[in-house]
């Protein structure tokens, strides 16, 4: 039986190659060095045949070298949605860490804020405003700036917030899992990104595995974990 499409691992010195038939039966499997992974590839699948390779670096190089040979070369691209979660997730990542050392510097004047990050919001004007506090002038001034970087990165957040709240409005997929008890539009527009209609999954426990329900695998080329 033929390949018809393989899958691409691409990886910095061992590439995971995966093929199936016309009725995505997996027809072949290996594990294979940067240096010959292609040569393999010529041998085992015949030109025309698609191959998918992720949107990493080396793509654009491989992906010139296979059409050379008559490949038909697919990008997986990543999805808008969760790009969306993906830097909001990062800004989130950022503001925590300036709220942590705005927290450690004033701890050196005596002033202390909650753990909570309204408690915070609340907090910085009030020390900037208070002229006995202890705080220097030119550090008073270096909070002021620290309190614009985190005001910064709050709005970020609330336009990706709005972002995610409107794409939860049209999308259908979206809008029939916000009808489930304890389901908004954040994790509503996560779950479409992270399994799209859930067709590519055969089972419920597949999908389960891929969301982090059950034990997760952290493996790479042979070595697993």
């Amino acid at each position: 039986m033929k390949i018809k499409r393989i899958g691409v691992d691409l990886a910095k010195n061992v590439y995971q190659l995966h093929g199936v038939d016309r009725g995505d039966k997996c027809l072949w499997k290996r594990r294979l060095k940067r240096g010959n992974w292609l040569k393999v590839l010529f041998e085992k699948a015949e030109p025309g045949c698609e191959i998918g390779m992720e949107a990493c670096t080396g793509f654009h190089h491989w992906a010139r070298l296979l059409r050379e040979k008559g490949y038909v070369v697919k990008l997986i691209a990543p999805q808008d949605i969760q790009a969306m979660h993906r830097v909001r997730s990062e800004l989130i990542c950022h503001r925590t860490a300036k709220a942590n050392q705005i927290r450690g510097l004033v701890s050196e004047y005596g002033l202390v804020a909650p753990q909570q990050m309204a408690s915070l919001r609340r907090a910085i004007p009030e020390w900037l405003e208070e002229g006995k506090n202890g705080l220097t002038d030119r550090f008073r001034e270096l909070l002021n700036g620290l309190w614009g970087d985190l005001s910064g990165l709050d709005q970020r957040v609330s336009e990706l917030d709005q972002d995610i709240q409107v794409v939860a409005e049209s999308h259908a997929g979206a809008k029939r899992l916000q009808q489930l008890r304890g389901v908004g539009p954040m994790i509503a527009t996560a779950l479409v990104a992270a399994v799209g209609n859930g067709e590519h999954f055969t089972k419920g426990r597949q999908m389960s595995a891929s969301l982090g329900l059950t034990p997760r695998q952290h493996s790479s080329g042979n070595k697993d974990r």
